[in-house]
């Protein structure tokens, strides 16, 4: 089984990820909004292609991560808590035993895969 520090090192890494991930549909959207209250003439060929663009990146990254539920990393903490479930009767146990306590992002993402990890586990 992995160590106390590898599980902190590996929950704190996709914590950051889906901060990141997070970070890109809210820059997409003041990115959109921008160019929405710009000054530049609203059928300008050069400002309609660049609003083209940035809607198109927004979606495609909102429509991959719009809802935890959804994402890779869900899945990843998933097979993380399974791990340590092999020799703890709960995520909560092993952060309790170990002195571990994760970012919000990767609790969130923890109950979204169905383990919960109690406040007091919470950075």
């Amino acid at each position: 089984m992995i160590n106390s520090s590898d599980y902190k090192e590996i929950s704190d890494d996709i914590a950051d990820l889906f901060d990141t991930e997070s970070g890109m549909i809210s820059s997409l959207t003041s990115m959109e909004s921008a160019m929405l209250d710009s000054d530049v003439f609203f059928r300008d060929s050069n400002r309609v292609d660049l609003l083209s663009r940035i809607s198109e990146v927004y979606f495609l990254v909102a429509s991959r991560y719009s809802t935890p539920e959804q994402t890779l990393e869900v899945d990843l903490v998933s097979a993380l808590q399974r791990h340590i479930l092999r020799s703890y009767s709960s995520v909560d146990e092993f952060l309790n035993d170990n002195g571990v306590k994760v970012k919000s992002a990767f609790a969130a993402l923890s109950a979204a895969a169905g383990y919960s990890i109690s406040s007091s586990n919470i950075e």
